[in-house]
C-alpha cells in the first residue's frame, strides 16, 4: 500500500511540474531521470497492469536523439541509459538502444484551458550489467551481464511544455535466448523528462 501512495504523489508532483512551465519550440533532444522498483512479473503481464513489486530498485537517467522523423506524430530516436540498482543488487548498468515514438496531437485537458499531448514508445537495444546481476539469478534461475534492452514508456504532456511525465517498464530479456538461455526482468518506474 506504501508503494502505492508513493508513486501516486511522485505522479501527482511530476504532473503539476508540467502544468507551469514554459512554452518550448521543435524538441529534437531529451533527457530524463527515473526511479522505480523491479517486479515478480513478466513484460506482458506488466503491460496489462499485473505488478508485484519486490525489493530491488533502480534508478537512473536516459538521453536521447531524434534520428529521423517519419511523420508529425511518429519519430525514430537513439537512446542511451544508465542505472544504478539497489536492494537485493547493487551494480550499474548501461543501456543502448533505437527508439520508435509517437505522441498525439495536442487534446483538451479537463478542467483547464491547457491542451495535453499523451504519447507512447518502444525500443529495442542492448543492455549491459558492469556487476553479476543477482536479483535476475534469484528470479530467473539465471542471468548474464549482457541482455537485450526493450524500454517501453507512456508520456503525458502539457502540449507547449518542454517538460513530460513518463511511466517506464525498463525490459532486460534473453530476447528468445538470443543473448543467454534465461535471465532479465522487469522493472517498473516514474520519470520526468525534459524535451529541447
Amino acid at each position: 500500500m506504501q508503494y502505492t501512495q508513493t508513486l501516486t504523489l511522485i505522479a501527482t508532483l511530476l504532473l503539476s511540474t508540467t502544468v507551469f512551465a514554459q512554452p518550448q519550440s521543435q524538441p529534437k533532444h531529451y533527457i530524463s531521470g527515473f526511479a522505480g522498483v523491479s517486479t515478480k512479473d513478466k513484460l506482458g503481464e506488466v503491460l496489462t497492469g499485473t505488478v508485484h513489486p519486490t525489493n530491488n530498485y533502480l534508478a537512473g537517467v536516459s538521453a536521447g536523439t531524434t534520428l529521423y522523423k517519419v511523420n508529425p506524430y511518429l519519430q525514430i530516436e537513439a537512446q542511451g541509459t544508465l542505472v544504478q540498482y539497489a536492494g537485493m543488487q547493487h551494480h550499474p548498468e548501461v543501456n543502448a538502444a533505437l527508439v520508435a515514438r509517437t505522441r498525439s496531437k495536442a487534446l483538451p485537458l479537463p478542467f483547464t484551458d491547457k491542451k495535453i499531448k499523451l504519447g507512447a514508445s518502444i525500443g529495442n537495444g542492448i543492455s549491459y550489467a558492469l556487476g553479476k546481476p543477482h536479483y535476475e539469478y534469484t528470479l530467473r534461475e539465471n542471468g548474464n551481464r549482457l541482455l537485450s534492452y526493450l524500454p517501453v514508456e507512456i508520456t503525458a504532456k502539457v502540449a507547449d511544455s518542454p517538460w513530460e511525465v513518463m511511466l517506464y517498464d525498463h525490459h532486460r530479456s534473453t530476447a528468445y535466448q538470443t543473448y543467454a538461455k534465461s535471465g532479465g526482468g522487469d522493472n517498473l518506474t516514474l520519470g520526468l523528462r525534459r524535451l529541447f
